[in-house]
């Protein structure tokens, strides 16, 4: 039977149009691929389970944002956690995301690369061209990869606004091209709050941060880099 995968793109690190952010230097995009069945399942209930747990001990309303920058800097409503509960919830949704994934696929780029070549483009439109081009790279190289492995995938894009977003998602599919189409189905804008989302959005976290440690922005995190 040929696998049918959920396809989740987080980023890292974009800042529209301002290039030149120095907190913010690397600008990527990861993609998370989750067999779509049984093992989305259980990766599904297990982050709502995580959810659920951090909203009890917190006495929150609703179920806790997954959400991997404001759970390591504990921002927000987390900000109640003790720094090692954080980092014990942080590693739980890693544990749960690489144990559901069965691959990452990531482009990225030193935005101050490009800052010469585009300070002429309106800061907008600058944004919205580098967004563009990042996840026509991206996606290239998941339908390789669906490629290799006989597969088909559908995508869910953390959203960045709709309708707009929708447009833009469309246009890079149609630049990515294939015959047969290896994505399937309209991309989804996913929300943050929609758990399976964690599956990209903790690697990216994690993957940007090692990017700005290598070009030595902040000192070295032991656990992060782990």
């Amino acid at each position: 039977m040929t696998t049918v995968f959920a396809i989740y793109v987080d980023e890292y690190g974009e800042t529209g149009g301002d290039l030149a952010n120095p907190q913010q230097p690397i600008q990527l995009h990861l993609a998370a691929l989750v067999p779509a069945g049984p093992a989305h399942a259980q990766m599904e209930a297990r982050f709502r389970h995580v959810a659920a747990q951090m909203a009890q001990q917190l006495a929150l309303q609703g179920p806790a944002p997954l959400h991997a920058v404001d759970l390591y800097q504990r921002k927000g409503p987390l900000r109640r956690l003790e720094v090692q509960e954080a980092l014990d919830w942080f590693d739980e949704m890693l544990q749960i995301s690489h144990q559901a994934v069965v691959g990452w696929v990531a482009v990225y780029l030193h935005k101050a690369d490009l800052h010469g070549q585009l300070e002429g483009m309106e800061k907008g439109e600058r944004g919205r061209r580098l967004r563009e081009a990042l996840l026509t790279l991206l996606l290239r190289e998941v339908n390789r990869k669906l490629k290799t492995l006989s597969s088909y995938g559908f995508l869910f894009v953390e959203a960045q606004g709709a309708p707009k977003e929708q447009g833009l998602l469309r246009r890079v599919l149609a630049e990515v091209g294939d015959e047969p189409g290896r994505f399937q189905g309209v991309p989804a804008l996913a929300d943050k709050s929609y758990p399976p989302l964690a599956s990209a959005d903790f690697p990216a976290y994690v993957l940007g941060d090692q990017l700005r440690q290598d070009v030595g922005l902040k000192q070295e995190r032991p656990r992060m880099k782990a």
